[in-house]
């Protein structure tokens, strides 16, 4: 009888434990739902959805895979089907020609009506 009643009262801490550890989980800054993403990883090149939490991206996959990052100040966006892509960015440009070249086609104070962003400013 004994060692039944130690048994379940390590059996209920290890699960209190869980639980603990699961609340203590940060939220997501932002969720990003119903997306076509290119993950740039062979294994597994496309996903549906992706958490971020600071400049860290914690999570990507599934929607329910990214909304279990989802916390009460979490800002939550549908891409609607939308592709959403890594971030291209040029760690190695020329003042002066690449100056030249952002103003040859239209990008200070324009953008081409190629570009667009998923999410207008105040969405």
């Amino acid at each position: 009888m004994t060692r039944i009643a130690i048994s379940l009262s390590l059996l209920f801490s290890l699960i209190g434990s869980v639980v603990v550890a699961a609340q203590t989980k940060p939220a997501a800054d932002l969720v990003i739902t119903n997306a076509k993403i290119w993950t740039v990883d062979k294994a597994k090149p496309t996903a549906q959805a992706v958490a971020v939490l600071g400049d860290r991206i914690v999570a990507v996959g599934s929607n329910v895979d990214a909304l279990a990052w989802r916390g009460p100040n979490t800002r939550l966006m549908d891409a609607g089907g939308k592709l959403l892509l890594p971030g291209f960015n040029d760690a190695h440009v020329h003042f002066v020609s690449g100056g030249s070249q952002l103003g040859s086609w239209g990008a200070i104070g324009t953008k081409p009506s190629g570009l667009r962003p998923i999410f207008p400013p105040g969405s």
